[in-house]
């Protein structure tokens, strides 16, 4: 059996690593048009600092990832993040620590006193009662305003997903997002709801020794050395 597996980013790595478990006797070609495999995870060294040209790492909440970093015996790679190194910044002309709390947020530079007020009148707007796909570009601008969506939201797509919110599905991407409107209305009040029954999202947050790109090289090796080779 041929099997052809179109791109080279984690998800078809992820496909062709299974598929050669499953089909030991199949013959998969991976085809990539970039010159090395992972697509925007991808691990970068200058001048010795390391920059992650995607995603920087993964939850351990997310079980899927965790399980597939086991089946390739890459658990010595894993790396959990440090409790003292969780502060956050933002490039907006210059560099601005993230802000972690409501009163960080009020004294935070990078909004407009009328960008935070957009915020705080999260909670009347009414929810959205249309069905079908909405972006999250579309849902930020709606529910929180432009300012905070081109700021926030596209940094927070850009380290989970290497992606901007014009291109993501909120549904598909941050479905638990999508359900919090859904379910009560508007995130605000989902959230105090969820605050009520729920001591947080769970899960530590983990990447690997020498960058994620460490991972890719290690799927892509046990690629290889199996039924399966790359073409570009």
């Amino acid at each position: 059996m041929k099997i052809a597996i179109v791109g080279g980013g984690i998800s078809g790595l992820a496909t062709a690593f299974h598929l050669a478990r499953l089909l030991p006797a199949a013959e998969i070609t991976l085809f990539e048009r970039a010159p090395h495999p992972g697509g925007t995870m991808r691990t970068v060294e200058r001048e010795g600092f390391r920059f992650e040209a995607g995603g920087n790492g993964f939850l351990t909440s997310k079980p899927h990832t965790l399980a597939l970093v086991q089946a390739a015996g890459a658990e010595h790679l894993l790396l959990r993040s440090s409790d003292a190194a969780r502060r956050r910044f933002i490039f907006n002309g210059a560099l601005h620590r993230l802000p972690e709390s409501p009163p960080a947020f009020l004294g935070s530079r990078l909004l407009t006193l009328p960008a935070k007020l957009r915020v705080l009148a999260e909670v009347f707007i009414p929810p959205r009662r249309a069905g079908g796909e909405e972006t999250l570009q579309s849902f930020g601008y709606r529910r929180l305003g432009r300012a905070f969506t081109d700021t926030f939201l596209d940094a927070m797509t850009a380290g989970i997903y290497a992606s901007t919110p014009a291109d993501l599905s909120l549904q598909a991407a941050f479905p638990a997002v999508a359900a919090l409107e859904r379910e009560h209305g508007g995130l605000f009040r989902g959230m105090l709801a969820k605050r009520r029954r729920e001591a947080g999202p769970g899960g530590v947050l983990m990447s690997f020794r020498g960058g994620v790109g460490s991972f890719i090289d290690h799927l892509a090796g046990l690629l290889g050395s199996a039924s399966a080779r790359a073409a570009r």
